[in-house]
Order: structure tokens, then C-alpha cells, then sequence
């Protein structure tokens, strides 16, 4: 059962009267996969069925709609302050929103695009296969995904462990 909070979706609709759930429902479905991190790596989980909701939206909406709302996630994070936390250090307490759900979405934005659609989503069916059922953090994610990207590898340890807004990267395969 998915809860919507029936204020918010009547002043959003207020606001927009395009306003649609879909997002806010496929994020939810999404985590009937990607519920594993477990404390501190809760943003594994965050992260992967936000970047999933905004991958239904480009597959059943459009792709300039998943392209805005990319665009929304990156001005949100570019908008952090200097020192806020990184992806590997975010807490577990409620705070880090943007951090968890935005730059952990477009960190899975930049391994789609370094990788390539085919290898990124059958990379994801492995790490969900390999991790389903256990207790995870960030030390797991690392080491799994550092292991497909190749040459790119470093990169990922940029966008686990920069603080702030989106990390500076010498290579990028995306607008980041």
C-alpha cells in the first residue's frame, strides 16, 4: 500500500494542474527492489528508486521529462553548501535529503552514461541479485560498482566522497 498525504497533493495541484504522482508512486514502488542499504547506506536505497522513478518517467512519460527533472536535481545539489556531507558520510537521521535522493540520482546518472544503458541496467540486476536480502552500505556499493567501471573507476569514489555540491570530475560522460 502506498500513502499519499492528500494536503499536498491538493495544494501541488493548487500550484500545477499538470501535477501528477506518477513519480512520487514509481519511487515507492522502487523500493520493493532497492531496500537493502541498511543504516548510513539508507541513501543506497534512496538513491536507486529516485534515479528508477525518474528512469519510469523518461520510458512511460518522455524523455524531456526525465531530462527536467534531472535538471531540477542538479540545481538542488549544486545549491549545497560547501560542507555538506558527502554520499559515504550523508546520516541516517532525516536530514541529507538532497543528498540521498538528488546527487545519489545523478551519481546513478553519470555510471548510466559511463557504462552504457545495457551494462547499467544489467550491472543493476546484479547488484540487486548479489545484495537482496542483506544489510548493506556504502563499502558494499563501492566495491561493486568500482569493480564494472574500468578506467572510470575513480570516479566513483569522487561522487561517494565529495562534500558539498556536485564533485568536480576530470573525465565526465555526463553534464555534471
Amino acid at each position: 500500500m502506498i500513502v499519499t498525504s492528500e494536503g499536498l497533493t491538493l495544494k501541488e495541484l493548487a500550484n500545477d494542474p499538470k501535477f501528477s504522482l506518477f513519480q512520487d508512486i514509481a519511487h515507492e514502488i522502487a523500493h520493493f527492489w532497492w531496500n537493502f542499504g541498511a543504516g548510513q547506506g539508507d541513501w543506497i536505497n534512496e538513491a536507486f528508486a529516485e534515479y528508477f522513478s525518474v528512469i519510469a518517467v523518461q520510458k512511460i512519460v518522455s524523455e524531456q521529462q526525465s531530462d527536467s527533472v534531472l535538471e531540477t536535481y542538479r540545481k538542488s545539489v549544486r545549491e549545497l553548501p560547501a560542507n555538506a556531507p558527502s554520499l559515504s558520510t550523508v546520516p541516517f537521521d532525516g536530514s541529507g535529503f538532497v543528498i540521498r535522493y538528488y546527487k545519489g540520482s545523478l551519481m546513478l546518472d553519470y555510471l548510466r552514461h559511463a557504462l552504457g544503458d545495457g551494462k547499467f541496467f544489467q550491472d543493476s540486476r546484479d547488484f540487486f541479485q548479489a545484495y537482496n536480502g542483506k544489510s548493506i552500505g556504502t563499502a558494499e556499493f563501492r566495491g561493486f560498482w568500482k569493480a564494472r567501471l574500468g578506467d572510470q573507476k575513480d570516479a566513483l569514489d569522487v561522487w561517494l566522497d565529495s562534500t558539498g555540491g556536485l564533485p568536480q570530475l576530470q573525465k565526465a560522460t555526463a553534464e555534471y
